[in-house]
């Protein structure tokens, strides 16, 4: 499990969401007496709400997101749900998706407002 920042944007389809400028939180660590530069990589991911997620009421604000992190590239799902009826017979719905994904995915677990207008 992995925790980033970042800002919320709407994704190119409907009810996909994007997380723009993410920056891994990590333990901050004081060193005293150095000089360097510090370079920080902008990075998106394409966030994958998890079943008790919602995503959608922080679109525009700065977030911390944790969870997992699917690589960029294919990526496969399938589901099958068996509807189950009293007085018809039962019926199975099978869904597959195949995506190849540009940006890597985040599988979000959790995530918390942070207050701020994402930037």
């Amino acid at each position: 499990t992995v925790s980033y920042t970042g800002c919320v944007d709407a994704g190119t389809e409907t009810r996909t969401y994007v997380l723009n400028k993410a920056v891994p939180v990590t333990t901050t660590t004081e060193s005293i007496g150095t000089t360097g530069t510090t370079t920080t990589t902008e990075t998106s991911y394409m966030l994958v709400p998890g079943p008790t997620v919602e995503v959608q009421e922080h679109v525009g604000h700065k977030v911390q997101v944790t969870g997992t992190l699917v690589p960029a590239g294919d990526s496969k799902t399938k589901s099958k749900t068996k509807i189950e009826r009293e007085d018809a017979p039962d019926t199975t719905v099978k869904e597959k998706t195949k995506a190849d994904n540009a940006l890597p995915r985040f599988t979000v677990t959790s995530i918390k407002d942070l207050g701020e207008r994402g930037q």
